[in-house]
């Protein structure tokens, strides 16, 4: 293309794979990666309700995993714990979006912030990875769910995978958070970079703070609340 330049309005990545880039644009408009990236947002908010409705309002307190327990706990901090997790849930969530954070789709030739980091090659490899291990993890996941419904013993045969889960969605919460990051400096729009940062600052202060009330003030709290229920 002699007027790359004038063509692609200044946006230009030189790639010499044009059966690459036919793949990479056939890939970004396939059914499984749309119907990928609809679960996903959809799993996305899910997770938002979650932590800002469900668990806070409607989450009763004989629901908390025991795992989640422990001696110098009281249930405020159990439930600030639970939706610090959702809340990281739905950030691994928005990592697996690569296409929608690096790609600018609406230019005329495709193109990322940078090639040399996420550029239309690796963002796209990120993306199937990323959608696979999504896939990978609900799945059997779903599949459990349904049987425990139903009180059906299949669900005996579904822990195997659910224990190996476990090692895919730590490789699916790395690859994300990659994701996010580079999304902060090398992101599509300002939107997306100042979303990912505010993201990250969020979750790091309620960290820190639900930190703080644990070693200072959880146990006070449970022994006040413990001589209340003995008055009473």
């Amino acid at each position: 293309m002699p007027d790359a330049k004038k063509t692609c309005e200044g946006a230009v990545q030189i790639y010499d794979r044009i059966d690459r880039l036919i793949d990479i644009r056939n890939n970004i408009s396939s059914p499984y990666m749309m119907t990928s990236e609809i679960y996903i947002i959809i799993l996305m908010v899910m997770a938002f309700l979650a932590a800002a409705i469900y668990v806070p309002f409607r989450m009763k307190e004989h629901s908390i995993p025991i795992l989640l327990r422990n001696a110098s706990s009281n249930v405020f901090y159990d439930f600030m714990k639970i939706r610090i997790y959702v809340f990281i849930y739905f950030m691994t969530l928005a990592g697996c979006l690569p296409h929608l954070m690096f790609y600018f789709h609406h230019d005329v030739c495709l193109h990322t912030y940078s090639s040399q980091f996420f550029g239309i090659d690796w963002t796209d490899y990120y993306q199937f990875c990323l959608t696979m291990l999504v896939w990978v993890i609900s799945i059997p996941l779903a599949i459990f769910l349904v049987a425990n419904a139903f009180r059906d013993n299949i669900k005996y045969s579904m822990y195997p995978f659910l224990i190996a889960n476990m090692v895919f969605q730590f490789m699916l919460t790395i690859l994300a958070f990659v994701c996010v990051v580079f999304a902060i400096f090398h992101g599509n729009s300002i939107a997306i970079k100042v979303t990912h940062a505010y993201n990250i600052f969020v979750v790091s202060i309620c960290s820190m703070a639900n930190w703080i009330y644990r070693i200072r003030y959880a146990k006070k709290d449970l022994l006040r609340t413990d001589e209340e229920e003995i008055d009473v």
